[in-house]
């Protein structure tokens, strides 16, 4: 089913939508999935965390890339 979807064209997906729709799903799916740079079991290991504070940590580091 996933591969249907990515295969589908945009203009297909969206065709009677504002063109905005158009926009944002080729933006989105130009961005990197994150689950393709490391894992959370990565994190773990790395940081000596558990599972919660291995996300907590991810989401810090992405906030502090954001807002400093």
């Amino acid at each position: 089913m996933i591969e249907k979807k990515v295969s589908t064209p945009i203009e297909v997906l969206c065709k009677n939508c504002p063109s905005e729709f158009v926009s944002y799903f080729h933006y989105r799916r130009s961005l990197v999935n994150i689950r393709e740079l490391f894992s959370l079991e990565d994190v773990m290991e790395e940081v000596g965390l558990g599972p919660n504070g291995a996300l907590m940590y991810c989401m810090d580091i992405e906030r502090l890339k954001h807002y400093g």
